[in-house]
């Protein structure tokens, strides 16, 4: 219930958030956007350090309260042919044991590089990767580091946008 509200939420403020429309006459130069974001992340499925395994079942208020650090930022470069976009995260997250005095942390960072190819006023064909990567720690009460694993790994993706001008003050992407 908490992740539908959550969602509901992002999406009124974006449709409440003011962006110029595509215009019919774009200008010839480039136009640079930068945004830091935020998002309510939820987690389900199954997490394993070393052999250590065990299934999750999160939702954004118990991976706040743990959270160390966290940044997101976007920015995209745009003429009327091409664009370039970058996308870019970290969280760290890290909670002390309640019984013993052990701690568990983790990491996630991504870097995200795209290009866009504009083929009509309202479509872009884009192609681009994410690297990602992650790390986990389990520290003993003995204050010994019991597992210190990280994995990297590389995602390509090609994929389409659509601009949907509706007036000239809102856009929907």
């Amino acid at each position: 219930m908490f992740l539908r509200v959550c969602c509901l939420a992002a999406m009124l403020v974006a449709l409440a958030s003011p962006r110029l429309a595509v215009a019919q006459e774009q200008s010839q130069g480039w136009r640079f956007t930068i945004a830091p974001y935020f998002l309510f992340p939820h987690m389900s499925g199954t997490v394993a350090v070393g052999p250590i395994q065990t299934k999750i079942e999160t939702d954004p208020g118990d991976i706040f309260s743990n959270l160390q650090f966290g940044a997101m930022l976007a920015a995209e470069a745009k003429n009327p042919e091409w664009a370039i976009g970058f996308d870019g995260l970290y969280m760290n997250l890290g909670k002390d044991g309640e019984q013993f005095p052990t701690k568990l942390g983790g990491y996630q960072a991504m870097v995200e590089l795209t290009g866009f190819r504009r083929l009509t006023p309202f479509f872009e064909v884009l192609a681009g990767g994410r690297l990602n990567f992650m790390g986990a720690s389990f520290t003993s009460p003995a204050d010994v580091k019991l597992v210190d694993k990280n994995r990297s790994f590389f995602d390509p993706f090609l994929g389409a946008r659509f601009t949907i001008p509706n007036t000239v003050k809102w856009t929907i992407l």
